[in-house]
């Protein structure tokens, strides 16, 4: 849990051990339009991240994007919802980052 501006904020986490999770991971991700994906360089606390605010809304996660991004993590938000015509996946994160630990290269 955590306060910000007079409002809580609940989440929860889980350690990836290895590739063999993403398929609950992408499970999740799909299941709960508000979940997203954080993934943070070994040694670095991700309350440390969630303290500048995160949303559901995209757009309104501009300062939490860029404190990820700056120190070499990677987000990723599921984008719209069951009856949209357009959803998917929305990520930001550096291109070797995103190649070695999403794909193995």
């Amino acid at each position: 849990m955590i306060t910000k501006n007079d409002k809580v904020k609940f989440f929860g986490g889980i350690q990836i051990l290895g590739r063999e999770s993403v398929t609950d991971i992408v499970s999740i991700l799909l299941a709960k339009q508000t979940a997203h994906l954080l993934l943070l360089p070994e040694g670095l606390k991700v309350t440390t991240f969630l303290q500048s605010g995160f949303s559901k809304i995209i757009a309104e996660n501009s300062e939490y994007i860029e404190n990820v991004v700056g120190s070499g993590g990677i987000v990723l938000f599921h984008e719209g919802y069951f009856d949209d015509r357009n959803t998917g996946f929305v990520g930001f994160g550096g291109l070797s980052l995103i190649t070695k630990d999403l794909f193995g290269k």
